[in-house]
């Protein structure tokens, strides 16, 4: 297999591949050093902006799956029925 590299993310930073990560089917893989990532109670991983783990988190991968599905905030939502 041959990995495809992009020197840069989808955020513009920089990706030097040497954090190690192993994925859910035991696959070892390398992420960029300056992700902040963490693992969820329901066993699925988040990214953190800018390696910020103070702020919330910008991307999030299902516990079983392969890929980051960016995340968007929105703030709470206000409901009010039209009559």
């Amino acid at each position: 297999m041959v990995g495809l590299f992009n020197p840069a993310d989808m955020k513009n930073g920089v990706n030097n591949l040497t954090q190690p990560l192993t994925m859910c089917d035991g696959t070892p893989v390398l992420i960029g050093d300056n992700v902040a990532y963490g693992r969820e109670e329901d066993g699925s991983w988040v990214i953190y902006p800018q390696g910020d783990r103070t702020a919330r988190p910008g991307a999030r991968m299902p516990a079983n799956g392969f890929f980051f599905d960016a995340m968007r905030w929105t703030g709470r939502r206000i409901l009010t029925r039209i009559t």
